[in-house]
């Protein structure tokens, strides 16, 4: 991945150990924890669906314990191998009932972990995802971003 735990874009020519260590985040596609870590935090909410519970898990840390990783570290995620999604990954179309079952998913676990964590955001946030349905539309009309991109 080219982010930070921040959300921050690092740089493609960044070497490892120019990269910050301590994060907001780990992705969950590879992660080592301490047996402590598990006792004091709690397993990940099985409610989610691969999407969101390693923010919520982080967000139920509560900066307990500070979250690294290892620059040295190699690993092969093959994304969207769990959702049947890997056609997009390598460039294909996706057939539609598979694209829309996953932005189903991604849908579910924001809205879970928004209202866990910011209830207050959860209008906003809805109306938000209500909006951006018809101006995604309109851009695929248009030719501004394909199927995949949306």
């Amino acid at each position: 991945s080219q982010l930070y735990g921040s959300g921050e874009l690092a740089p493609v020519d960044d070497v490892p150990e120019a990269i910050p260590t301590r994060l907001d985040y780990i992705n969950g596609a590879s992660v080592f924890i301490r047996l402590e870590f598990l006792q004091s935090v709690g397993l990940m909410d099985e409610g989610y669906f691969l999407y969101y519970e390693e923010l919520d898990w982080a967000r139920q840390n509560r900066n307990r314990w500070q979250l690294t990783w290892e620059p040295r570290a190699q690993i092969l995620h093959k994304e969207g191998l769990s959702t049947e999604n890997s056609d997009f990954q390598a460039g294909k179309s996706l057939w539609p009932g598979k694209m829309i079952k996953s932005k189903m998913r991604s849908f579910r676990s924001k809205f879970r972990f928004v209202r866990r964590n910011y209830p207050l955001a959860l209008p906003s946030m809805l109306l938000f995802q209500l909006l951006m349905v018809p101006i995604k539309f309109f851009c695929q009309l248009r030719g501004l971003v394909t199927r995949d991109q949306g």
